[in-house]
């Protein structure tokens, strides 16, 4: 289907397999293929049964709905890239150390089948923030790898978004909300 060129293929699909073959191209030469992973953290945000969700800038994903989060720099932990990344991303207006004391917990997702490409290790960081003192969601714009953010509510975005890859189940699995069994009219 990619190698004929299908004219039917969304340019979304397309360039996500442009960039996944580039990426083979990239690490083709690395000496323990075996061990070549990617470390990834991704920010699970709650608020008043809301999450925040951004949209993402560039492949691969372009124009899905995501978690905030990204690459674990060389010298940084998961925890520190989660909330780097959420913050970087999101411009959220809460204190990094409102955030830090929010962790209700953290889950590893590491299945060697986990997304496409280079496997990709994420730590999950789950954070349930309150409102603002009026009772509203704390401001929040879509920065840097992302085009736009927004809080959705939790079972709005299990059932009526299209997440990128596993995001929906990392979702469910943090927050023990599950998705309803029928869906329609996905965003």
């Amino acid at each position: 289907m990619f190698e004929t060129e299908d004219p039917e293929m969304p340019a979304t699909v397309q360039a996500d397999f442009e960039y996944y073959k580039a990426e083979a191209v990239r690490f083709s030469v690395y000496p323990f293929p075996d061990t070549l992973n990617f470390n990834c953290s991704d920010s699970v945000l709650e608020c008043q049964g809301h999450v925040l969700l951004i949209q993402r800038k560039f492949a691969p994903g372009k124009g899905a709905w995501a978690l905030p989060g990204g690459f674990r720099n060389q010298r940084e932990t998961f925890l520190d890239c989660a909330i780097r990344e959420l913050m970087e991303e999101t411009n959220v207006r809460v204190p990094e150390k409102v955030l830090r004391g929010s962790i209700v917990k953290t889950e590893l997702f590491d299945s060697p089948e986990r997304s496409f490409g280079i496997p990709r290790n994420t730590l999950a960081v789950y954070m349930r923030i309150n409102p603002n003192p009026d009772g509203t969601l704390p401001r929040a714009n879509g920065a840097d790898d992302a085009a736009e953010c927004r809080w959705v509510s939790l079972t709005d975005a299990l059932n009526k978004y299209e997440l990128y890859d596993d995001h929906a189940a990392i979702i469910s699995k943090v927050t023990g909300v599950m998705p309803f069994p029928a869906f329609v009219n996905k965003i």
